[in-house]
């Protein structure tokens, strides 16, 4: 009962600081969190199934990251937020930003749908 007991502890507190770290520390801290419930449940050491799983999370974290950054050709990512697309132009490889004063923004080298960041006020938009 002790064992179940410090696992949930160990659970709430490490689930309690995970919102507004990076991935790789979310990560670290929910597999910190599996590793140790696994480690109480299993009457195995909890702090080594925490550490173990700390380390797993951390790299599991940043590979998803990393990926998240490749998937978004390198350019800022969504987030799972909503941006305003840019408005084609006669001009090949040139967009109408979104964002007043409406400047012509050179997307050459940029897919369709990609975000890209107009230079003038440094808001991101996504391409059409």
């Amino acid at each position: 009962m002790r064992r179940a007991a410090t696992a949930l502890g160990v659970l709430s507190l490490l689930f309690s600081t995970t919102g507004c770290e990076t991935n790789a520390a979310t990560g670290a801290a929910v597999g910190a969190a599996v590793g140790a419930g696994i480690g109480a449940l299993t009457g195995d050491e909890a702090l080594g199934g925490a550490l173990i799983g700390a380390a797993v999370g951390a790299v599991a974290g940043h590979a998803i990251k990393a990926k998240r950054y490749r998937d978004s050709g390198g350019h800022p990512g969504s987030g799972g937020a909503s941006y305003p697309t840019g408005t084609p132009t006669s001009n090949p490889g040139y967009v109408k930003s979104p964002y007043s004063p409406y400047n012509m923004i050179d997307v050459s080298g940029f897919r369709s749908g990609e975000l890209a960041v107009d230079p003038t006020t440094n808001q991101v938009f996504r391409v059409p």
